[in-house]
């Protein structure tokens, strides 16, 4: 299966405020039900020794800011600005700041000890996260957190079986251009350039829909 990444999906082409809110409240039932928030908080109290300030790329309305935020223990340890093509969401933290933006654009990386990335990559083609990859190692960072779609075509009924049980409301036909768009294996590390002596580098696939990705520093 072959990624597919539709124009309308760049960030040049952000969408209307409805069909943002539709698809990020989809998301929002879908990464819940696969504990994706979670699995986020998991990984930053396992490494809160190490981090101080984080960056939180395809942000959206501001659900995982906002999980991780009602963590005390993260809340207490670090902060985290959100960055999306978006203007600042209600949701999002009061204390935690916020960029509107392009990443492709955006020469803040130095300012951040931790990376964090929900579903945003896929929307990039090899030349995009080639680039995006530089920024990142020529960064500070020494965490890189990552969930992105993965792409099959089992991926790809699993989304269908979402839609017809209630969990993808508004926006199927977007979400499911998000999966194949998504990626295999180590696609995404290559991608990055990541596979270097810079990182020790985890990679999973769970059963459901998404890949995880964590890269530290050495």
């Amino acid at each position: 299966m072959t990624r597919i990444i539709p124009s309308e999906m760049s960030e040049k082409k952000p969408k209307g405020g409805q069909q943002i809110s539709g698809r990020a409240a989809d998301l929002r039932r879908i990464h819940l039900s696969l504990r994706t928030y979670h699995w986020f908080a998991k990984i930053l109290k396992k490494n809160i020794h190490h981090l101080s300030h984080g960056l939180l790329i395809g942000a959206e309305e501001g659900f995982l800011g906002r999980f991780l935020y009602s963590d005390p223990i993260l809340r207490e340890k670090i902060e985290i600005t959100g960055f999306d093509t978006t203007p600042r969401p209600i949701k999002w933290p009061l204390p935690w700041r916020w960029i509107q933006g392009k990443l492709l654009e955006f020469d803040g990386w130095d300012r951040y000890s931790f990376i964090l990335v929900n579903w945003v990559l896929y929307t990039y083609d090899d030349l995009s996260l080639q680039r995006i990859g530089e920024k990142i190692q020529s960064s500070k960072s020494s965490l890189l957190v990552i969930s992105e779609p993965y792409r099959s075509y089992f991926h790809s009924l699993e989304l269908w079986f979402f839609n017809k049980i209630g969990l993808i409301r508004y926006d199927y036909p977007e979400i499911s251009r998000a999966v194949r768009a998504g990626f295999q294996g180590r696609e995404l590390i290559q991608a990055l350039e990541l596979e270097n002596s810079q990182w020790e580098i985890s990679l999973s696939s769970p059963f459901w829909i998404s890949q995880r990705l964590v890269a530290k520093r050495f």
